[in-house]
């Protein structure tokens, strides 16, 4: 008679020690390993353990192919045991590499390499050729990444179809990196990769690369190829103040050639480029289908707050959404948007733009020449700019239109602190919001006049903070409705309009009530 023993009971914990000897068995600490060398002599099965000794620091670049691998019900686990967390020290090489494999649940360890300027690789590098095949299961939780020349993190594919899915990367500090944060990727214009989860991460201080003049580099976080992917709950910052690239650069959290990404509740603040081309906080960008940017809060970034692209060669990109996010004083650098639309015009342009409930508020920048709402090209599509609050001070337009495009705003508010109304609409100037109306027949639906031309009565306007802490992103007052505002109550009703899908909650997580007020903030109106 034969029996079925689940591998899980077959399943081995090895040990690594600084004390430890290569010649020992590696199954308890008292018999653990001593070197990644030995680790990588070996092949292991699904539900095998490998834990590092917590504290101490070991050389070496741990690499895996297709000989070691587990399953999402049994991964093979590499982690840390006893007091704090292990150092994974790989000086030029990768920290973890994995070709062509998959089934690993990565935790608790710090991968460190050279240096940017030293390392030449990614910190953590799991990649696939295989032309066909999804490999299930990469889990990423816990661990610090820094000092590589490449990415922190980086999860490829290059063949076909071929791919990962059920990706997860949480709670990951990556810094101090070269080219980047976190990246997926994979070939060409593929939704290799499914479902893909990453949160509660930060990636900051990833300069970029000043030598590398052919794209760009320097983001936080970005994510491509994937069929599924929710981002929430991270924070990018100060990245990207080396690229070099001219025709474009870095984001602190942004994606394209997606499916249904969803970046929410997260804080990217301070990024920058060395261009004056991007360095903005978030985006999505070429090739996106189905895709929302929601509940987000976004300062001080040298690019856009919030960029909707498309360039030249991409896939088709329509149905994006952007609503209920905050930006205060982004667009420090260059001529650029705190939202900002921009199409090369291919492959459709972009199309089915909704941008609604979001508040801007914009100061002068000595670096740039900022507007609240920048439409850069005319590639653009049944477009609409929907109860937003616009407000800016001084001489900053409130929005500027480059060129005609196919896009109506209705139901917005719009204020100048201290300075005089500007809408900037092809080669016109406009002072106020009646004078745009009549002569563009903006801020209408059916001859009836919607927007308003007055101040919003915000709580602290201009003076957000760094949250640090998504999480923690609904402690943000200054950008709260007044009990007096004039606007509450007074949005659109888009979902008989337009047949927009609202959410259900704003920025603060109040849910929506029947009556819509204009701008990010939906207080309870009795």
């Amino acid at each position: 008679m034969l029996f079925f023993v689940p591998n899980l009971l077959m399943a081995s914990t090895y040990y690594i020690s600084v004390s430890g000897n290569d010649a020992h068995r590696g199954t308890s600490p008292q018999q653990a390993w001593a070197s990644i060398a030995r680790l990588n002599s070996g092949s292991f099965l699904p539900g095998d353990s490998i834990l590092f000794e917590g504290g101490s620091t070991f050389s070496g670049s741990i690499t895996f192919g297709t000989e070691t691998g587990g399953t999402a019900e049994d991964p093979v686990t590499i982690s840390s045991y006893g007091e704090g967390k292990a150092t994974i020290s790989s000086g030029d090489a990768a920290g973890f590499k994995a070709y062509n494999t998959a089934g690993f649940y990565i935790s608790q360890l710090v991968f460190r390499g050279a240096g940017r300027s030293q390392n030449s690789s990614s910190g953590i590098d799991i990649y696939t050729d295989l032309p066909a095949a999804r490999l299930p299961y990469i889990h990423i939780e816990g661990v610090e990444v820094e000092g590589y020349h490449r990415f922190g993190i980086l999860l490829g594919s290059g063949m076909g179809n071929g791919g990962f899915e059920d990706i997860t990367i949480k709670n990951a500090i990556v810094h101090g990196n070269g080219e980047g944060g976190i990246y997926t990727y994979s070939k060409e214009a593929l939704l290799a990769h499914k479902n893909l989860y990453i949160g509660y991460t930060r990636a900051y201080d990833n300069s970029g690369l000043a030598h590398r003049t052919d794209h760009h580099t320097g983001s936080g976080i970005i994510v491509s190829g994937v069929d599924g992917a929710l981002v929430e709950y991270c924070e990018a910052f100060n990245n990207g103040w080396l690229n070099a690239w001219q025709e474009g650069g870095p984001v602190g959290i942004w994606g394209y050639h997606c499916n249904k990404l969803v970046i929410q509740h997260s804080e990217s603040h301070h990024n920058k480029s060395g261009t004056a081309k991007d360095g903005g906080g978030f985006d999505i960008d070429g090739g996106c289908t189905d895709c929302v940017m929601q509940y987000n809060y976004s300062h001080d970034n040298e690019g856009p707050g919030y960029l909707v692209a498309q360039y030249r060669g991409a896939p088709e990109m329509k149905r994006i959404t952007v609503r209920f996010n905050i930006s205060e004083n982004d667009a420090r650098r260059g001529i650029h948007g705190a939202i900002h639309l921009w199409s090369a015009d291919s492959s459709g342009a972009l199309q089915e733009i909704e941008i609604f409930n979001n508040t801007i508020y914009l100061e002068p920048s000595e670096a740039g020449n900022p507007a609240a709402v920048y439409i850069q090209s005319a590639g653009v599509q049944r477009a609409g700019v929907r109860n937003n609050i616009i407000q800016t001070r001084g001489d900053v337009a409130l929005v500027t239109l480059v060129t005609p495009a196919d896009l109506r705003f209705e139901g917005n508010s719009y204020w100048v602190r201290r300075g005089d109304f500007r809408i900037d609409w092809g080669s016109r100037i406009y002072h106020s919001l009646e004078e745009w109306r009549n002569a563009t027949k903006q801020e209408e639906i059916n001859g009836q006049a919607t927007g308003y031309q007055v101040k919003p009565r915000l709580k602290k306007v201009g003076r957000g903070k760094t949250i640090s802490d998504p999480r923690e992103l609904p402690s943000l007052r200054a950008y709260k409705l007044r009990a007096r505002s004039p606007i509450r109550g007074k949005g659109l009703n888009l979902e008989s309009l337009f047949d927009t899908e609202l959410g259900n909650i704003d920025f603060w997580g109040n849910s929506l009530s029947r009556e819509l007020s204009i701008g990010a903030h939906q207080p309870p109106l009795r």
